[in-house]
């Protein structure tokens, strides 16, 4: 079965749309020549589905020169821009992945605070699955990063691992409370019986004159809808 899809929505500050050539077969459904957005933003490419067992496959592309209508739709104060790229596709015997993301002038307003903004995110991540274990690679670095009580140059993440079991990294220098500060931390995360558990393995950094260290390990963990600090 082949056919086009298409769907529009009219608005005042907008359109929204979505349009495309689906095709479905006996093991698979396939979205080719994707087209969906709205007023200053599309995602466009194609999605394969398999009916069965087997890995998705996808190759999508985001263009946004302004977030501002998206969120405002959810009910979202955020504005900005963003460029990415998603892929999906088989790899060694399972499911492979790769994301890259670039957003620059991102701003988000709550409440009447000063309003979190960032100069200049990066996201890049890769997913090898080939075990039936997906091995993660998650790094993002953001740069001018202000906020309520805080001016920071830079601040990055680094998450590798897996879904059970990963290793996070955390930096972050600037100011904070109008003071000097710099921070690295260095973090674990995995899933236990009774829930999420997240620990922090290490901490350095200073804040104006006063250094912050510690190598006392400290755990919280999120039984249910609590959380428990150890």
């Amino acid at each position: 079965v082949t056919g086009p899809v298409e769907v529009r929505v009219p608005d005042p500050a907008g359109e929204t749309y979505a349009t495309g050539l689906i095709k479905l077969t006996d093991s698979s459904f396939d979205l080719s020549d994707l087209r969906a957005g709205t007023r200053g933003a599309e995602v466009a490419g194609r999605l394969s589905l398999p009916l069965g067992e087997g890995p998705l496959g996808a190759d999508l592309s985001l263009a946004a020169t302004d977030l501002g209508p998206v969120f405002r739709q959810a009910g979202i104060g955020v504005a900005g821009r963003a460029d990415g790229r998603l892929r999906l596709f088989p790899a060694a015997g399972g499911q492979g992945g790769d994301l890259r993301l670039d957003a620059g002038s991102l701003r988000w307003q709550a409440g009447t605070a000063r309003p979190l903004a960032v100069r200049q995110l990066t996201v890049s991540g890769r997913l090898a699955d080939g075990a039936g274990d997906p091995e993660i690679d998650l790094r993002a670095e953001a740069l001018g990063v202000t906020g309520p009580s805080s001016d920071l140059e830079r601040v990055g993440l680094v998450l590798e691992g897996t879904p059970a079991a990963a290793a996070i990294r955390v930096e972050a220098d600037g100011r904070v409370l109008d003071a000097p500060g710099a921070l690295a931390a260095r973090l674990a995360m995995r899933q236990t019986p009774a829930g999420p558990e997240l620990t922090l393995e290490s901490l350095d950094g200073a804040l104006a004159e006063h250094p912050l260290a510690s190598r006392t390990p400290a755990t919280l963990t999120f039984p249910g809808r609590g959380f428990v600090l150890d």
